[in-house]
């Protein structure tokens, strides 16, 4: 879940700083601005434009809002854990880093899972009113983050500094116990695989109800030549088809990127807990464990920072929306910037 923890776990030699720890550290700094800048404009967007509040934009920002909360407590932590270990004497520190974790991914997963949700039953309802927005802000996006908030009770309870090797460290879960196996395959199953899971189940019916529409379409093709406003109305519902499509497909790549990023660090976490489980400390003897560890918690900490890529080159709204709001702030900043001209 965390890769600071890992890396500590697997740590017994004194700390120091060393260059391959530096070099990895630049990819979080650069997540961080880029996540902080891209999720915040996204954000802006949503909350300064009326006509972007619909039901997919609203868990979008929810979306938005998850990986602000860890790239704001997290992230940070993880840098400056790199250059000061002592950062997790506080057990405050270690147990804000450790929920935020959870609460990144029970948010991202179940609200991708929502939008697969709200995205096939647009397309299979005529008027589009089973889940409206005064719904989502209600029922769903609360639903998802108290969920979240439930996932992350262990972690507020069980999480401590522990002194290991000299030095100290933040513990999310009981190390060498059995409890932090079944936490670790828990995350695993119930935050990232079942809510993967769900929105495939969801697009594949969502993809076989289009399929059987077209060839609907195609068969009465013949018959539309009866009136012109029916071959209007029949363009109007294509556009509406291919818009719900191209937006189906941003999902998707949302989707796909979660998995990618948030599932090689789960295994990893499972299979250190294993290993100490059952006191097979020579697998921890790899040199290069350490390395991999940091590497794929780079992958973990990138998802929160591509989602607002993803919609800019995939949305033309919002890639308007992007330009328009960023490219402000840079005219602004350039025209303060500017030294006034001399008479």
């Amino acid at each position: 879940m965390n890769d600071l923890n890992v890396s500590d776990d697997v740590t017994e030699d004194s700390y120091h700083v060393t260059t391959l720890e530096v070099i990895l550290i630049i990819p979080d700094i650069l997540v961080f601005i880029i996540g902080i800048i891209g999720n915040g404009t996204l954000c802006l967007i949503i909350f300064a434009n009326q006509s972007m509040r619909t039901r997919h934009n609203t868990l979008i920002c929810n979306l938005a809002v998850g990986d602000l909360i860890f790239l704001l407590f997290n992230v940070p932590i993880k840098i400056i854990h790199t250059f000061n270990p002592t950062i997790f004497d506080s057990v405050a520190s270690c147990k804000m880093a450790s929920i935020c974790s959870v609460i990144t991914i029970a948010v991202s997963s179940l609200s991708i899972a929502a939008l697969s949700a709200e995205r096939y039953f647009a397309s299979a309802t005529a008027r589009n009113t089973t889940m409206t927005v005064l719904k989502l802000k209600k029922i769903v996006v609360p639903t998802i983050w108290i969920c979240a908030i439930i996932c992350s009770i262990p972690v507020l309870v069980l999480a401590k500094i522990m002194d290991h090797g000299g030095k100290t460290y933040c513990q999310y879960m009981p190390v060498e116990t059995s409890y932090a196996i079944a936490y670790e395959v828990m995350i695993g199953i119930a935050l990232i695989i079942i809510p993967l899971i769900i929105t495939v189940a969801f697009y594949l019916s969502m993809a076989r109800k289009l399929v059987r529409d077209y060839s609907e379409m195609s068969a009465g093709g013949s018959s539309s030549r009866e009136e012109n406003s029916v071959h209007h109305d029949s363009v109007s519902r294509q556009r509406r088809e291919r818009g719900r499509q191209s937006l189906a497909a941003t999902v998707i790549a949302i989707a796909v990127i979660f998995g990618i990023c948030w599932l090689p660090i789960t295994f990893f976490n499972i299979l250190i807990k294993v290993a100490l489980h059952n006191e097979m400390w020579y697998i921890l003897d790899w040199p290069g464990l350490h390395a991999l560890g940091q590497v794929l918690g780079i992958f973990s900490h990138m998802n929160s920072c591509v989602n607002p890529i993803v919609l800019y080159i995939r949305s033309r709204t919002y890639h308007t929306y992007f330009n328009k709001y960023l490219c402000y702030c840079c005219t602004n900043a350039r025209r303060y910037m500017k030294p006034p001209v001399s008479t």
